[in-house]
């Protein structure tokens, strides 16, 4: 009977690692940069320096199950690109103009490229990472099989271009 038990445990292990979960994967055209599991909805932020107000901008996302989803948004100065009318109330708070509260679906991809000086950084879960100059990224939510979760996880521990740091999350 124990062996019976042991063997239908084995089979279980094996077979849950064909189960779903969800990972948020940040990449560019040299890799996978950032592979993570979400188990519970967390937010990503965004912060860079705009590229004609040299002003900084920041924009938070909610990851869900299915998508991401821009929350709010900051900036210092209206410019190009910066809608002048929303449903949504402006305010401004310590010097910053704040959209919140905005729930705008932004699908499972989000395509961006930073700038020669944009200075982007990346929040999650407390980590900040400085991506590099004049490169495109892609930040993908995906559902992922548990046992292609956990290669790709440690598979991106290696040296990959894209990141220049890593910084307040314990390594640098």
């Amino acid at each position: 009977m124990g062996n019976s038990f042991k063997l239908l445990g084995g089979i279980l292990v094996f077979l849950m690692g064909f189960l779903p979960q969800n990972v948020l994967i940040l990449s560019n055209s040299n890799g996978v940069l950032l592979y993570k599991p979400t188990i519970t909805q967390h937010e990503v932020s965004m912060k860079w320096l705009h590229s004609v107000e040299k002003e900084e901008w920041e924009e938070t996302y909610s990851v869900t199950e299915d998508e991401l989803v821009l929350k709010s948004t900051r900036f210092k100065t209206f410019g190009a690109g910066v809608p002048d009318q929303t449903e949504k109330e402006m305010l401004v708070q310590d010097g910053w103009v704040l959209l919140e509260d905005m729930y705008v679906s932004m699908g499972k991809v989000i395509h961006f490229r930073t700038g020669k000086e944009t200075q982007h950084v990346m929040t999650i879960k407390q980590c900040d990472f400085f991506l590099l100059p004049q490169e495109s990224y892609q930040l993908e939510v995906k559902h992922v099989a548990i046992y292609k979760m956990l290669y790709q996880y440690f598979n991106h521990l290696r040296e990959v271009k894209g990141i220049e740091e890593v910084k307040s999350c314990g390594r640098t």
